[in-house]
């Protein structure tokens, strides 16, 4: 199974997303792979492949973490591009505020799966939902998603309270990726992170 540990954001936040997706239409839709409002999510760690019988080691090492970790509340908003807005292959939505305490939930989640043998990514992790995948732009396009970036960039989204982290089995297709949760564990810990 192909598996991910992410952050699954309420209804109306998912319907906040879809509105930011919408004001892009104006720009040549074929350029967007929209991600579907069903699929939106903050990865906290790719884990890749991974084997039936091993997800039970998983299962317990984030029912751990959950323990562990309180609940906390992020503020979503403002745009980003990766790798930047000049040269856009993903148009993401950023956290504005909480990035601490998800730090702290993100770095929990790579220490303990670690330990079970995930290799964790060289680059700093960096909380985002992402939006769109960007292809076959040409320069009027791209400086179009530029400007409407720039445009939104101190869009606020809305608070989002952190209950639960899922574990997510993602199923490729031709018509696209689709994402099953097959775990979720409610954030329990009596401290709170910063």
């Amino acid at each position: 199974m192909r598996l991910f540990v992410a952050l699954i954001p309420p209804p109306r936040l998912q319907a906040c997303l879809a509105g930011v997706q919408a004001s892009f239409a104006a720009i040549r839709a074929r350029a967007f792979r929209w991600v579907p409002r069903e699929n939106l999510h903050l990865t906290l760690q790719f884990l890749g492949p991974i084997e039936d019988q091993r997800i039970c080691f998983f299962e317990k090492a984030f029912a751990s973490v959950a323990e562990k970790i309180a609940l906390f509340s992020l503020r979503v908003g403002g745009l980003g591009c990766f790798p930047t807005p000049l040269r856009p292959a993903i148009l993401w939505s950023g956290i504005t505020s909480g990035k601490t305490a998800l730090e702290v939930l993100q770095r929990s989640v790579t220490l303990a799966t670690t330990k079970l043998g995930v290799v964790p990514e060289a680059r700093p992790f960096q909380g985002h939902l992402t939006l769109a995948r960007l292809t076959q732009m040409n320069a009027r396009e791209r400086a179009s998603v530029c400007s409407q970036v720039k445009l939104l960039q101190s869009l606020v989204l809305g608070d989002w309270k952190i209950e639960h982290l899922h574990l997510v089995m993602s199923n490729l297709s031709s018509s696209g990726a689709r994402y099953e949760t097959i775990g979720s564990w409610r954030l329990q810990g009596g401290t709170r992170p910063p």
